[in-house]
């Protein structure tokens, strides 16, 4: 007898089950046109893949929809470090002066950060991306430029490149130095155009491939730096706003030993 062959949506709807990814989203329907798999070969490979297989009922639906309920950011302040704010959010919902834009050296958008700000601010910051690079090129790692906001709640958006890494937690110069500009030359725009708040991503730590604590080691670094030379400055609140979990336990650390020592 012919062993009987279906999609993955085809067995998952027989076992009435969803397929959800680890962030607990339905991918189900995506594998409505893929190649047919027999029942054990469905088993198997949902056993080795990184897709999470549940049974699909009215209950199991409700707890996937309050985990996705978005949470209130949490806001940590730092005695030690006066006007320093570290939060675990959406950096394209703040209602800032400035956000920083960890962008390509072309400036004409990309994925992650880069991608998200330009997507939730508009044709404005790409037109003035555009005039900028048209008129002085393209930027380098460490370069910081400044264009409006667009649609964003933040007045202006700070876009400052990244150097490449190699992931590991020993860098060189030439990643070290342009990563320390980006927080600096951006905080030096905004004193420049007296802001008083300014929000950072966590820069070159996603497909630049930074180290993470290397990375937060000299954005913090920058910031200490910034204020021991220009006390005065209108810049009165800095954000460090990490989209992950990893990014923001790792400032949390480092500001909190900070605090202890």
């Amino acid at each position: 007898m012919k062993e009987i062959k279906k999609t993955i949506a085809e067995w998952s709807k027989d076992f009435n089950v969803k397929v959800l990814d680890p962030d607990g989203f339905d991918r189900t329907d995506r594998y409505l046109h893929e190649k047919v798999f027999t029942r054990a070969e469905f088993e198997h490979g949902l056993a080795k893949s990184t897709a999470i297989m549940l049974p699909f009922t009215p209950e199991m639906e409700a707890l996937i929809d309050k985990a996705r309920q978005p949470r209130p950011p949490q806001r940590l302040t730092f005695l030690s470090s006066p006007g320093v704010v570290l939060m675990q959010g959406d950096i394209t919902k703040l209602e800032v002066d400035a956000i920083v834009n960890a962008a390509k050296s072309s400036l004409m958008g990309g994925g992650g950060v880069d991608g998200a700000i330009h997507a939730a601010g508009g044709i404005e910051i790409l037109k003035e991306c555009y005039k900028i690079v048209e008129t002085q090129g393209e930027c380098k790692p460490g370069e910081a430029v400044v264009t409006t906001g667009g649609d964003l709640p933040a007045k202006w958006v700070i876009h400052t490149v990244g150097p490449v890494g190699t992931g590991s937690p020993m860098e060189t110069n030439t990643i070290t130095e342009p990563l320390w500009l980006c927080y600096f030359r951006s905080l030096m725009l905004a004193k420049s155009m007296e802001l008083k708040s300014i929000a950072f991503p966590n820069i070159s730590t996603g497909i630049y491939r930074v180290n993470k604590l290397l990375a937060a080691r000299l954005a913090i670094q920058a910031v200490r730096g910034f204020r021991a030379v220009f006390p005065a400055s209108s810049v009165e609140e800095v954000i460090f706003c990490c989209y992950d979990t990893d990014n923001f336990e790792i400032y949390k650390r480092l500001l909190t030993d900070t605090e202890e020592n």
